[in-house]
């Protein structure tokens, strides 16, 4: 594993493809961020245990970048999850940020 580089920049979506086909995200530790888990009330851990808070998910559309999707799955992949689930953690630890900012 190389240490110390960095992604490079891409020409276009090809170069980057073929980049990732014989790279890992693993040999750019500096270039991703750790993301911590947030701790649950017990009361909500109890209810998402007994299966009380299931809620209906619903379906977004939305452009994004190639080379974005293509880490988030490269990062999905690592962490052993469905990108889109990593998605919607990343989604909802920031929304949680963003409200404790503004006094939500």
């Amino acid at each position: 594993m190389r240490k110390d580089t960095a992604i490079p920049k891409f020409r276009d979506a090809s170069h980057e493809r073929e980049f990732w086909d014989t790279h890992s995200f693993l040999e750019f530790p500096d270039e991703v961020e750790e993301v911590e888990p947030f701790p649950l009330s017990p009361r909500l851990r109890d209810d998402l245990v007994a299966g009380r808070r299931r809620r209906a998910k619903v379906s977004v559309s939305f452009r994004m970048d190639p080379a974005h999707l293509a880490a988030v799955k490269k990062v999905a992949t690592v962490k052993s999850l469905a990108y889109q689930n990593l998605m919607r953690m990343w989604i909802a630890e920031k929304l949680r940020d963003e409200l404790h900012t503004l006094g939500g």
